[in-house]
C-alpha cells in the first residue's frame, strides 16, 4: 500500500538524483584534490610567516627553526597527501558488495540529506561567528555537515563505490554490506574532506597569524603555543589521506574475514543439507528394494509351501486309493470261491 507521503519524498528522491549525481560526486572528488593540494602551499608559506612572527614575539628560536622546517616537511606530505588520494577510487572500486534493495539507501539520503540541508548553512554561519572570537573548533561542524550531503548522494548513486542490489544476500551479508557502504562512504570522502580540511586549516593560519600581531606585549610568550597549534592542524590535514588508506585496509581486512566465515559456513550448510538428501534418497531406495525383495521372498516361500502341500496331499490320495484296491480284490476273490463252492 501505498501512502501520500511515501509516494511525495520517493517523488523528491528522484528529483534530488538529478543534481545529487555520480557527475557532481566526481565534481567533488577533483575539487578536493585540487583544492587541497594547492592548498598546502599556500598554507606552508603562511605558518613559514606565522612561525617568525611568534618566534620574535616570543623570543624562540626554535619556534623560528620549526617554522623553516615545516617548508621542506609541507613539501613532501603534499607528495604523500597526493598519491594516497590517486588510490581511492582504485580501491573502492575492487571491493564490490551488495545490499537487498533500495530501501535502506533511500532512508540513508532522506535522513543524510535533511541533515546536510540544515547542517551546511548553519554550521558555516556559527563557524565564523565562533572563529572570530577565537573558537576554531566549531569551523570542524562544516565538514560534518558536507560528508552528510556526500553520504546522501553516495546513497542515491550507491554504484559509484561499487554497491550493487541483490535479492540473494543472508541476514549476516546484508549486515556486511550495511557496514561496507558506511565505510566506503567515509573513505570515498576523504578528497572532498581534505579540500574542506585544508580551506578551514588556511582560515585558522590567517586568524593565528592575527590573534599572534595583536597580542599585547606582556603575552607574547604565548605566540609559539598558537603557531604550535597551528602547525599540528597543518600536519594532520597532509596525514589525513594517508590515515584514511590505513584505516580502509585494516577495517575492510576485518569485514573480508568475516564474509569468508559466512560464505563456509553457508558452503558447510549446503553440503550438510546435501548429504542429508542424499542420505533420505538412500533410504527411501533402501526401503523399495527391501520391499519388493521381501515380496519376492513371500511369493517363493508360497508357491513351495503349495507345492509341498500339494504333494502330500497327491501321495495321501494315491495311497488311500492304493489300500482300498487290494481290500476290493480281496472281497472279489471270496465271491468266487463261494460261488464254486455252492456249484
Amino acid at each position: 500500500m501505498q501512502f501520500p507521503t511515501v509516494v511525495l519524498i520517493d517523488k523528491l528522491l528522484d528529483y534530488c538524483r538529478g543534481f545529487l549525481s555520480v557527475t557532481l560526486i566526481n565534481l567533488a572528488d577533483r575539487i578536493g584534490v585540487l583544492v587541497g593540494g594547492w592548498a598546502i602551499y599556500g598554507i606552508a608559506a603562511l605558518l613559514f610567516i606565522v612561525g617568525l612572527v611568534a618566534g620574535i614575539r616570543g623570543d624562540s628560536a626554535g619556534t623560528i627553526i620549526f617554522a623553516v622546517l615545516l617548508l621542506p616537511i609541507g613539501v613532501v606530505l603534499q607528495y604523500v597527501a597526493v598519491k594516497m588520494l590517486d588510490a581511492v577510487d582504485r580501491l573502492v572500486e575492487s571491493t564490490p558488495t551488495s545490499m537487498h534493495g533500495e530501501g535502506f539507501l533511500s532512508v540513508i539520503a532522506v535522513a543524510a540529506g535533511l541533515i546536510g540541508a540544515i547542517g551546511v548553512p548553519v554550521s558555516v554561519i556559527f563557524g565564523i561567528i565562533a572563529a572570530a572570537r577565537g573558537n576554531f573548533g566549531v569551523l570542524m561542524l562544516v565538514m560534518v555537515a558536507v560528508y552528510f550531503v556526500y553520504l546522501a548522494a553516495l546513497a542515491l548513486n550507491p554504484t559509484r563505490i561499487a554497491v550493487s542490489h541483490t535479492d540473494d544476500n543472508t541476514i549476516g551479508q546484508e549486515a556486511i554490506g550495511l557496514a561496507t557502504f558506511v565505510l566506503k562512504s567515509f573513505y570515498k570522502f576523504v578528497p572532498v574532506l581534505f579540500g574542506v580540511t585544508a580551506v578551514v586549516v588556511a582560515i585558522m593560519t590567517i586568524l593565528a597569524l592575527v590573534q599572534i600581531i595583536g597580542l599585547p606585549k606582556g603575552a607574547g610568550r604565548f605566540a609559539p603555543n598558537v603557531f604550535n597549534a597551528t602547525a599540528m592542524m597543518f600536519i594532520l590535514l597532509c596525514l589525513i589521506p594517508l590515515l584514511g588508506y590505513i584505516l580502509f585496509l585494516g577495517y575492510y581486512l576485518f569485514i573480508d574475514v568475516l564474509r569468508a566465515l559466512l560464505t563456509l559456513g553457508a558452503s558447510r550448510t549446503a553440503e550438510l543439507r546435501g548429504k542429508a538428501a542424499s542420505g533420505a534418497a538412500s533410504a527411501k531406495a533402501g526401503g523399495a528394494a527391501s520391499t519388493k525383495a521381501g515380496g519376492a521372498a513371500s511369493a517363493k516361500a508360497g508357491g513351495a509351501a503349495s507345492t509341498k502341500a500339494g504333494g502330500a496331499a497327491s501321495a495321501k490320495a494315491g495311497g488311500a486309493r492304493s489300500a482300498k484296491a487290494p481290500t476290493t480284490k480281496r472281497a472279489s476273490g471270496g465271491t468266487s470261491r463261494t460261488t464254486r463252492k455252492k456249484s
